[in-house]
């Protein structure tokens, strides 16, 4: 045996010791860290970076409103503004509740049924004999008796099957369908014929004329409120609508107002300054000379560059990916020239 076999012996040797520790220990031991450490890394990456998922409304299954709080809900609101409460009426309960289930077969709101009939022909066909009617309706997912109300305050038209004074009976009706709540409530006045009622009848209320207040000299008006006034008279009285009352008064649908209590129906008039439009001669002012100094051939004029925004752990992240990319990439390469 030559001296050059001798020496390449045991290189040989040493090389396939090497790529068994390589292959049996080294790298799977890499692996295993690599592994190990990526876990930690995604539970502080989603750490810092958490996912919210919006649900929207966190209640999705209410409890079913009912007619009796539709009723309850506008007669409350009646008692805060001093209105006698209304007297709940079978006949317009039946009626209210077949509109209710019209819509829902429907799937939409309609203040008329299948025949076109409104409000007061309904009435009057099922036996009430309506002097006036006034009907709202409504339409919303898992909506409540109270969001119905709500609805109903935000305009005028809406406010009279409501706050209607000279209104007396009302009835109301819920009819619920694939989580759709189909509202409908009615108020109306009987002409004095025969009326079924499930309470017996309250007399009308006393109508007491409203105190009209003069401007005063800045042109503001102020309403004192006394005994027996609401809302809706004083807003009558005056001519504005209710809703710009409540507005100038800073006042909801909850407010509870007493006598002595000063309202403003006008604010004062603002004067307005009149800025004259005619050029007088003058004298024009002299012109001065610049106090801003021009910069030299020999200095130099630098500009601040705004800086971007760098997240600081978005920058962190990128470079453990970027570091645990490359040290993965070595190991597979380093196995695989072993393997060779």
């Amino acid at each position: 045996m030559s001296r050059t076999q001798q020496t390449k012996i045991p290189s040989n040797d040493t090389g396939i010791c090497l790529h068994r520790l390589l292959r049996t220990s080294i790298i799977p031991f890499m692996h295993r860290l690599l592994y190990a450490g990526f876990a930690p890394f995604l539970f502080w990456a989603l750490a810092i970076f958490p996912v919210t998922v919006h649900t929207g409304r966190s209640d999705l299954s209410p409890q079913q409103s009912t007619a009796a709080e539709v009723i309850a809900g506008v007669n409350a609101l009646r008692a805060s503004r001093g209105l006698t409460p209304f007297q709940t009426n079978s006949i317009l309960m039946r009626v209210c509740q077949a509109q209710a289930d019209y819509m829902a077969s429907i799937g939409t709101y309609s203040d008329t049924d299948a025949q076109g009939r409104g409000s007061r022909q309904r009435l009057l066909d099922a036996g009430y004999p309506a002097a006036r009617a006034s009907e709202n309706v409504f339409e919303g997912l898992n909506a409540t008796a109270q969001e119905a109300i709500n609805f109903w305050m935000g305009d005028a038209l809406h406010r009279i099957a409501l706050l209607d004074p000279e209104l007396a009976d009302a009835g109301a009706g819920v009819t619920v369908d694939g989580g759709t709540y189909y509202y409908c409530q009615i108020a109306a006045l009987s002409s004095g014929g025969t009326v079924s009622t499930s309470a017996p009848a309250t007399p009308a209320p006393v109508v007491i004329p409203i105190l009209v207040s003069t401007p005063n000299p800045d042109g503001s008006i102020v309403h004192v409120i006394h005994q027996g006034d609401t809302l809706f008279a004083i807003a009558q009285a005056y001519g504005i609508p209710l809703i710009t009352l409540e507005q100038l008064n800073t006042l909801t649908a909850t407010t509870i107002i007493h006598p002595g209590r000063r309202l403003i129906i006008r604010p004062a008039f603002t004067p307005t300054v009149t800025v004259s439009t005619a050029t007088p001669f003058s004298t024009p002012p002299p012109i001065l000379p610049s106090t801003r100094m021009a910069a030299t051939p020999s200095e130099e004029i630098t500009m601040p560059v705004p800086g971007l925004p760098v997240s600081k752990a978005g920058g962190a992240v990128a470079i453990i990916v970027l570091v645990a990319l490359a040290f993965a990439g070595a190991i597979t390469a380093l196995g695989a020239k072993n393997r060779r």
